[in-house]
């Protein structure tokens, strides 16, 4: 068979056209899609953890500037804040932000009046270091209703909660004999209604086992379909007449949270992986398994 002298000539110069390679055989393919989606795994995989790891930074990080401002009200005032000034005042969370964030919008709230007294301005104060990143909130104040004869009084939510007790009934952790580092607080004088002196009950000199094995705040947990909700324990941060919105329990019966999804008991949880972050009282942020014995969880908790 004779080719054309043209048709020669451009397979001497183009050796490729002359011997053209065969497509990649089935095997092949399949080995090289096997390879693409491990990668893209591990790549799914580690920006998720980076993501995770830099949500648990930045929640540690509120955790210890939530803790310069405890410490500041101590060595001003002498003793711990309280969790609740008195039920239906303000809470801790109210009580220390003058030393945690200027310009909140709380400095306009009169400690001496109950929650529901307060303006609307203040009560929807939202304080950036009292959020976890972690946690995918959409609504940043309470829905429920939140006062004490179910009128609304929305305001501003938190993802943290003091420690007050560890569920010992002989010691109820929203009354005074709470056994934790922050509990209800002493009025010491009051008229009309107006609390005019009054103190925290706890200092850190009464925590027996020592600063850095008392915790004073801690993650709380809210069921994932809950959040907004007073009756789930996310109700305002600031109002003193829901005391699971701003103070939780540790211990037997009342252990860490396993997951979002788990029923709300009081009790202290994070929307972070496997761990639950707290605050401790020598100021030091320290994370803890979920699966955290409860009895351990109770002597942390516990100031005697």
């Amino acid at each position: 068979m004779h080719y054309p002298m043209s048709d020669l000539k451009s397979k001497i110069c183009n050796p490729k056209s002359a011997f053209p390679r065969p497509g990649l055989t089935r095997l092949e393919l399949v080995v090289l899609l096997v390879i693409v989606l491990l990668v893209a795994g591990m790549l799914v995989s580690y920006l998720v953890r980076l993501r995770e790891d830099s949500s648990q930074k930045a929640c540690a990080h509120n955790l210890r500037r939530i803790g310069d401002a405890i410490l500041g009200f101590h060595e001003e005032k002498r003793f711990l804040p309280p969790a609740r000034i008195a039920p239906e005042y303000a809470t801790w969370a109210v009580a220390i932000a003058a030393r945690l964030q200027k310009d909140s919008g709380l400095e306009e709230w009169d400690l001496a009046k109950r929650y529901a007294d307060q303006s609307a301005r203040a009560r929807a104060a939202v304080l950036t270091p009292y959020f976890c990143p972690a946690r995918p909130r959409t609504l940043w104040e309470s829905t429920a209703r939140e006062g004490p004869d179910f009128d609304q009084w929305p305001g501003a939510l938190g993802d943290y909660a003091c420690a007050s007790g560890d569920g010992d009934p002989q010691r109820p952790w929203t009354g005074p004999l709470a056994n934790g580092a922050l509990i209800l607080g002493e009025v010491l004088e009051e008229k009309n209604g107006f609390i005019l002196r009054w103190r925290g009950r706890t200092s850190l000199e009464s925590l027996v086992r020592g600063q850095s094995y008392t915790l004073l705040i801690g993650e709380k947990h809210v069921p994932a379909n809950k959040l907004g909700d007073a009756a789930a324990g996310d109700g305002s941060l600031y109002n003193g007449s829901l005391p699971a919105s701003s103070a939780r329990i540790g211990g037997p019966g009342h252990g860490l949270a396993p997951s979002s999804l788990a029923p709300f008991n009081a009790n202290f949880g994070s929307a972070h992986l496997g761990i639950c972050q707290f605050l401790h009282a020598d100021g030091s942020v320290r994370a803890y398994a979920d699966s955290m014995p409860e009895d351990l969880l109770g002597k942390l908790i516990r100031r005697e």
